[in-house]
């Protein structure tokens, strides 16, 4: 079975809540899963928005990419997800990172382009932070070792805080 990455954010109502609930999801979805710890990060690319929490879950799956991807865009939309702006304010964003060794390009909803690994995977520090701290080994094909990615000096300018409140139990 494939091993895959999700990346989760939100920055809407409660969204220490709803990305918790949402792992509390992928670990049914995903055999052997494991969570991040919870991130407040600072929005890129549309900074005039709230703050994002972000996390990552790692597991197997044994279903193809495509289903998995269709099956994230679900989940979204039973927490509430409305389309928006891209990179804009959303109660729920669920991407696919990483597909174990895969490089895929192809379409996951009509006109929608789907890449695997994510395409803009090394320029994010809310993504690569969380991923090294559970998988810090892992290989990202086309891109390089996910602690050698984490650890780029291009990335300390991101303002990604791991949350240390007890109150959130993973």
């Amino acid at each position: 079975m494939p091993r895959v990455a999700i990346g989760i954010g939100s920055n809407q109502g409660d969204a220490v809540k709803t990305v918790a609930n949402a792992i509390d999801v992928l670990r049914s979805q995903l055999q052997g899963a494991q969570a991040s710890s919870l991130y407040r990060t600072a929005p890129m690319y549309i900074e005039n928005q709230p703050e994002f929490i972000n996390a990552v879950v790692v597991g197997e799956t044994e279903i193809s990419v495509r289903p998995l991807l269709l099956r994230m865009k679900e989940i979204e939309h039973e927490f509430g997800r409305i389309a928006t702006i891209p990179n804009g304010p959303r109660v729920l964003d669920l991407d696919v990172l990483i597909f174990g060794a895969l490089l895929y390009r192809g379409f996951a909803m009509r006109d929608r382009p789907m890449i695997v690994p994510h395409p803009r995977i090394a320029e994010r520090r809310f993504v690569l932070e969380p991923l090294a701290e559970v998988a810090p080994s892992w290989v990202i094909p086309g891109a390089g070792k996910v602690s050698d990615l984490a650890a780029s000096p291009t990335l300390v300018d991101q303002d990604v805080r791991r949350l240390v409140d007890a109150a959130v139990s993973l």
